[in-house]
């Protein structure tokens, strides 16, 4: 990793009550050539004592302290400011469940710096199976939300690198560039859809997106949301998830677009959540789905802050 040892890339690890997740990320990171200088943590108001253990642990690596939980947007923008204060030229957004292979960052580099790429995106691996998870992410209407092409057989083009229209939060590489025309990342939001609704505005500003097969990772799918094994879903996972679609829609999409996101999100995504709310047999999930959809629909969301999407 002797390209990256300078300070032109930053990667940004947020943590809320995850220290155990993170110090195995931050040290997946290192054991891949990582330099501590890169990495930033941003804990998220934490009350498990995260943040005494890395400042324990990692005395050398730059610790950011919010007082409040900020959300996955709110949170990781702290650090995506920092980053752009310290000159960083690539800024890597990098869930704290998630662990590196080495040789991971030079393909996500390489693909910004000499491909006149914007946005990169690795392939992302489950990591209690080992199985693909995400990859080759695109923009698909009739499903309302991003869907990776492994998950369709017919689709499955995530065995090489090629150019998409979506690259998941979980980890996404970014060109500073691109924050600077386009902003940051909605914390309207809080959790899911951030990463779309940031994907969506810098295709619409003429950036483009890459998925990068050769860099590879594992993610625990998913220690923050409460989505452990694929018939679960968790009382924050439901609402945000059907809230968010709806922001997403009003404050993105044209008419047109608008009624095929509808269409689709009540022909494919409800049924999808209601189905797996019933499997998770969690009354409160339930609840929670349809108080997303009812807030979603009816726009009850706080109000945007001024600085939102500011640098």
């Amino acid at each position: 990793m002797k390209n990256y040892d300078k300070p032109n890339v930053k990667i940004i690890i947020l943590n809320w009550n995850g220290k155990n997740d993170t110090c195995e990320c931050v040290d997946s990171l290192l054991n891949a050539g990582c330099v501590k200088s890169q990495i930033i943590i941003v804990d998220n108001g934490s009350n498990d004592g995260s943040v005494a253990v890395f400042c324990e642990r990692y005395p050398d690596i730059k610790t950011i302290v919010n007082d409040a939980n900020l959300g996955y947007a709110g949170g990781n923008n702290i650090g995506i400011r920092k980053a752009i204060e310290s000159n960083a030229e690539y800024i890597l957004i990098l869930n704290n469940d998630t662990t590196v292979e080495p040789g991971f960052l030079e393909p996500l580099v390489n693909t910004l710096k000499n491909e006149k790429y914007d946005i990169a995106g690795p392939k992302i691996l489950n990591y209690w199976n080992k199985e693909l998870w995400a990859g080759s992410g695109s923009i698909i209407w009739f499903a309302a939300s991003p869907i990776q092409r492994k998950i369709l057989g017919i689709f499955n083009k995530s065995t090489y690198s090629r150019k998409t229209t979506f690259v998941t939060g979980c980890a996404m590489m970014v060109r500073k560039d691109v924050f600077i025309k386009i902003g940051m990342l909605d914390p309207e939001y809080v959790a899911y859809y951030e990463d779309l609704d940031f994907c969506y505005r810098a295709i619409n500003n003429n950036f483009k997106c890459k998925y990068v097969a050769e860099s590879i990772i594992y993610h625990k799918v998913s220690a923050t949301g409460g989505f452990i094994g694929k018939d679960t879903l968790s009382p924050f996972q439901a609402y945000f998830n059907a809230r968010n679609g709806f922001l997403f829609c009003k404050k993105n999409l044209t008419r047109f677009k608008k009624w095929q996101f509808l269409l689709g999100h009540f022909s494919f995504r409800f049924i999808y959540f209601f189905i797996l709310a019933l499997q998770s047999k969690n009354v409160e999930s339930l609840k929670k789905l349809f108080q997303g959809y009812k807030d979603g629909v009816f726009g009850y969301v706080k109000e945007r802050e001024e600085n939102v999407g500011s640098v």
